[in-house]
């Protein structure tokens, strides 16, 4: 078993010196095309229709599967020796559009605007904010690196898809019902992150969401709140600003949308 790790790990090439560094050229070009090209390939693009779209998404939500399915392998087969790490459970924020554009063709309309307005309200961001601080994304891996920004590029395409149609339910009834799966959501995570946990012997324990209260997270200003005034406390709070976050692009949304009318 070993020795067919070591065997693989050459298809899987590292940096010729070192990982990028945060804030370095590569970093910076990066994010700047994983953010940009999206954004001129959607502008550039007549709107979609709602099944248009949702037949668009769903086809995101295949390649982001591919995606996912290839980094696993990396990781499990290459990077740890065939173990499995769950830090890489594919249940974060920026995993889940994944979820919700493949089964998006079973929902009913009105589960389909909630999802339309999660991708650009809850989704955008935080592909956006993981663009600008990628803690986890400049890997040793070159191949994993790059799969990480084309990932989240995938993830601002997704979400300004349904901006640019129009379909993102741009009142304050819309942004309830997204952010009430963002809530959902984040109770999946911390019951997975609980579950999890005691199977985590290899590699770093599993911190879905951020948001284990097993774990302090890694996020910057969280992380100190969290210390110095306990996890449960850095969670409710770190929930609370994302959704204020949140809740700002979504009235950016509103009001570019009564700018078109």
């Amino acid at each position: 078993m070993e020795k067919t790790a070591a065997e693989l790990t050459f298809l899987f090439p590292s940096w010729p010196k070192e990982a990028p560094a945060l804030f370095g050229p590569f970093h910076i070009v990066m994010s700047a095309l994983s953010i940009l090209l999206p954004v001129w390939i959607v502008r550039a693009s007549r709107p979609l229709s709602r099944e248009k779209c949702t037949e668009r998404l769903f086809h995101i939500g295949i390649a982001l599967l591919v995606l996912e399915l290839i980094k696993q392998a990396i990781l499990f087969f290459a990077v740890n020796n065939l173990h499995y790490d769950f830090w890489y459970f594919p249940f974060q924020l920026c995993s889940v559009p994944m979820y919700l554009c493949l089964i998006l063709p079973l929902l009913s309309d009105r589960q389909k605007d909630t999802v339309f307005t999660f991708l650009f309200d809850f989704s955008l961001p935080g592909a956006v904010l993981a663009l600008i601080y990628p803690m986890d994304m400049l890997r040793s891996s070159a191949i994993l690196t790059m799969h990480a920004f084309l990932w989240h590029g995938l993830l601002i395409y997704a979400g300004l898809l349904p901006f640019h149609a129009r379909l993102v339910k741009a009142d304050l009834k819309g942004f309830r019902s997204a952010a009430l799966l963002y809530l959902f959501l984040c109770l999946i995570a911390v019951g997975l992150n609980c579950l999890l946990d005691p199977l985590a012997v290899y590699g770093g324990k599993p911190n879905l969401f951020y948001l284990s209260p097993l774990v302090i997270t890694g996020q910057p200003v969280f992380h100190e709140i969290a210390l110095r005034f306990g996890i449960l406390p850095g969670m409710i709070l770190y929930v609370l600003s994302y959704i204020l976050l949140c809740f700002l692009v979504h009235f950016l949304c509103m009001c570019a949308y009564k700018k078109e009318l």
